[in-house]
């Protein structure tokens, strides 16, 4: 080794430029590396903190838990908070789909995951922590020290009694079981566990009796290296069941068909080279592609049925469209009833085809959308169960994508035929309706014909286009046009055989083509911007 030290330090030294730039590059080479590093780490850093400030830190949510049997468990791999509902108190909210205070009773881990504006956390259960929100969007006017006596209990809709804070129902009814006086101590930001579309604004009360009942808990591994190794783990022993799989099914069928000496030698070393069949087996073919398959289908079935089990609903078994309404529900464009079924024969309405759509554009995240002073019809405030939607209904119909059923109604809880979902979401796909024929006595000719050229049909080639939608189908169809390219339509300026200027307006991928000759003043606007072709009519806007 001194011998070879030496020689090194000899070669370094005949030529000092050299190896000056050489140390240097290397040095330039180990602090860019090392700023990527601690760039993407600083990066990853301050996404993890931004997601916990917003979101909290707790890694999973389990409902309906023994409290008893939970403060028997180790906390040595994981820890926890809770909260257990107490009930619904209604008040005069200045906001018609929020008419609740909702009342939690929590343990003191669980504050830790509030932001505190001012005050302090409760220490009994006679004293309450409230939302801002109740203040700024429910028009209530609480400050701390205020003495406020809540009568709580039950929501009923549609004869089920629930203690989830969900979306408000215009039909659903408080059954008081209690009342409970307080003391505001403090004055929170608005909980992250509190969805958008709750019914009631959030407030926490400090649990006493925490042996008794169930609760909604809260997880936080606290050794996560060692879950991802298990998960490693996992990972590697199904490649290594695969590989072993697809060795002894070779095996297995060479040995039925020759020796054992024979194939060992022959057939088996031939497989391990990467040769689809072994020599003595030339002309016959191998069957991995069924081995294979059938981990596959194995594989598929086993993640379906995990993917199910977080978001099954009570009627799963009736389903037939399970992934599309899996998918649906998981992006938050569909969802289900407060007794916890999906209903999937039932007709789906056109005020909730018209929240699926915006949700689904929004990128299955609820859009902030508005409501006119005036509305477009005259029948949505008004119909039982159908005031939810309007904002959603006004969005669809400002983008082209629905229109009325006449005489200046929507008919909300009317029903949807598939063609006329299909044709709200070729809209949606960016095509025009006047261009491909979406008016007039053809629309639903036309509709269809692009419908399943686009796929939307895909897996439900058996259904009546022209029959009311089921809510199964629906979610078919949503997730098919999810699926769907958008449609991009180019317009230019050629010349014909006969020396005339012709624009050609065609579709992407040349699904459809149409032209029309140019005088030589509509060249002029069409240059301007002012001349536009939507099939073969010609529009030009005037000046």
């Amino acid at each position: 080794m001194s011998i070879l030290n030496d020689l090194t330090i000899k070669n370094l030294k005949l030529n000092k430029k050299r190896t000056i730039v050489t140390i240097v590059g290397i040095i330039l080479s180990t602090a860019l590396m090392v700023g990527i590093g601690l760039l993407f780490s600083s990066f990853q850093d301050y996404m993890i903190r931004e997601t916990i400030s917003y979101n909290g830190k707790y890694e999973a949510e389990y409902g309906d838990v023994s409290l008893d049997k939970l403060n028997s468990i180790d906390k040595k791999d994981f820890s926890y908070f809770y909260q257990k509902p107490i009930g619904f108190s209604k008040f005069d909210s200045a906001n018609e789909y929020k008419p609740y205070i909702y009342i939690s009773s929590v343990d003191k881990e669980y504050f830790n995951e509030l932001h505190l504006i001012s005050g302090r956390f409760a220490e009994n259960d006679s004293e309450l922590v409230i939302s801002n929100h109740i203040n700024t969007n429910g028009g209530a006017s609480y400050k701390i020290g205020d003495i406020i006596t809540l009568k709580y209990g039950e929501r009923v809709i549609e004869g089920v009694n629930t203690l989830a804070n969900n979306e408000y129902y215009e039909e659903e009814t408080l059954n008081i079981v209690g009342e409970k006086t307080y003391t505001i101590v403090g004055i929170v930001e608005r909980s992250n566990f509190e969805d958008y579309s709750a019914s009631g604004y959030s407030t926490f009360t400090l649990d006493m009796n925490d042996k008794d009942g169930t609760v909604n808990v809260f997880v936080m591994f606290n050794n996560k290296k060692k879950i991802m190794i298990k998960i490693s783990l996992i990972v590697c022993t199904f490649v290594f069941l695969k590989k072993t799989i697809r060795w002894v099914s070779h095996a297995f069928f060479c040995l039925k068909q020759r020796s054992w000496k024979e194939e060992i030698f022959v057939g088996v070393p031939c497989k391990i080279r990467g040769k689809l069949r072994s020599k003595a087996l030339r002309g016959k073919e191998f069957p991995q592609k069924k081995v294979l398959s059938l981990v596959l289908c194995v594989a598929v079935m086993l993640s379906v049925m995990v993917m199910g089990a977080g978001a099954a609903f009570s009627d799963q078994d009736k389903i037939e469209n399970t992934e599309a309404v899996d998918a649906c529900s998981a992006l938050n464009i569909i969802g289900g009833y407060p007794d916890g079924s999906y209903k999937p024969e039932g007709n789906i309405k056109r005020s909730e085809i018209t929240k699926m759509i915006c949700v689904a554009l929004n990128g299955g995240e609820e859009p902030t959308l508005g409501t006119p002073a005036t509305p477009t019809f005259s029948d949505v405030r008004n119909t039982p169960n159908a005031a939810w939607a309007e904002k959603y209904i006004e969005s669809c119909v400002s983008q082209g994508i629905v229109s009325g059923v006449g005489g200046g109604r929507f008919s909300p809880n009317g029903n949807v035929t598939g063609t006329q979902l299909a044709k709200m979401l070729l809209v949606s796909l960016g095509y025009n309706a006047n261009t491909e024929g979406f008016v007039g006595n053809a629309w639903a000719t036309n509709v269809n014909v692009i419908a399943s050229q686009k796929g939307l049909y895909e897996g439900l080639e058996s259904m009546d286009t022209s029959a009311a939608l089921t809510r199964d189908n629906a979610a078919q169809m949503v997730w098919n046009a999810m699926n769907a390219y958008e449609v991009e339509y180019k317009t230019t300026i050629v010349t014909g055989e006969d020396g005339k200027l012709w624009l050609k307006y065609r579709r992407k991928k040349n699904e459809l083509r149409a032209s029309v000759k140019l005088l030589p003043e509509a060249v002029r606007l069409f240059c301007e911007g002012r001349l536009r072709v939507e099939g073969r009519t010609v529009i030009i806007e005037q000046e």
